[in-house]
């Protein structure tokens, strides 16, 4: 013979794990059918790309990257002055590394996303390169 509560506490616990399970498969879901997970490491990439090629470019150069819509804020980084970092806001960072020997990058930390696109401005002036986001209005 059971006490009483014991079935009102089971229920409670099993109704709240299949709350958490369901969140956890729709949030995998929505992931995956933005193809969110594909586009963080390409972005990542891209970047690092970008500071290669506007380092072996002679002279001054703007470039506006135009990002896609993500649907959660990412966080870039230029960290260690030769890896580009892209970090969701959950779920896992991604680090890639261009060229070593770059004179001078500098980049401070910014955020895309939340469903809207944003423009990534890549300025090279002389041996400097920099990276920020752009307010496009």
């Amino acid at each position: 013979m059971q006490k009483r509560g014991v079935s009102t506490v089971f229920a409670i616990f099993s109704i709240a794990a299949s709350i958490i399970i369901l969140i956890a498969a729709t949030n995998l879901a929505k992931r995956v059918a933005t193809a969110e997970d594909v586009r963080q490491p390409f972005l990542a990439k891209d970047i690092a790309l970008m500071f290669d090629a506007l380092h072996a470019v002679p002279g001054n150069v703007q470039f506006n990257y135009k990002t896609t819509n993500f649907t959660q804020k990412i966080t870039i980084d230029v960290i260690e002055a030769n890896s580009v970092k892209v970090a969701p806001l959950f779920g896992q960072e991604y680090v890639f590394s261009f060229r070593p020997g770059i004179p001078t990058i500098t980049s401070d930390e910014f955020s895309i996303g939340e469903n809207k696109a944003d423009v990534i401005e890549f300025i090279k002036s002389d041996s400097k390169i920099a990276a920020s986001k752009k307010e496009v209005k």
